[in-house]
């Protein structure tokens, strides 16, 4: 009888780096760019997301939060009844892995993007300190 039933704890971790990555740490990171941005929302490229933030906060959060609840229960499902296929959970495995990647993509143009609005208001007030001294 297959050994159905039965989650590898390697599934549940990389879940969990997934929802860090995905989840919190895009959405905490395209907030601090749309307040802190001269531009605001504007300098949104995804016209997904410019979308889903006039509806508010809560749209980014509730859309972030539902596609990482349909992905994480595809991957689980697919390990609970085909833990024996080998191909099938291979191709499951490797499709979290580029979305990882995509993840950590995004991210981190997110925190370049906020390296460099910090470094010029620094840069910004260390020129006007300068210059009223």
């Amino acid at each position: 009888m297959p050994d159905n039933g039965h989650i590898d704890i390697q599934t549940i971790v990389i879940l969990g780096i997934l929802f860090v990555f995905y989840v919190i740490g895009d959405i905490a990171t395209t907030l601090w760019l749309i307040s802190n941005h001269p531009e605001g929302i504007a300098a949104e490229s995804n016209p997904l997301g410019i979308y889903l933030y006039t509806q508010g906060v809560y749209g980014i959060m509730t859309v972030k939060l539902l596609v990482f609840i349909a992905i994480s229960l595809m991957v689980i499902l697919i390990e609970y009844n085909y833990k024996h296929e080998t191909k099938v959970v291979l191709v499951s495995n490797y499709s979290i892995l580029a979305l990882m990647a995509l993840s950590l993509i995004v991210l981190t143009v997110n925190v370049m993007m906020i390296y460099i609005l910090v470094f010029k208001r620094i840069r910004m007030k260390a020129c006007f300190c300068s210059v009223h001294t």
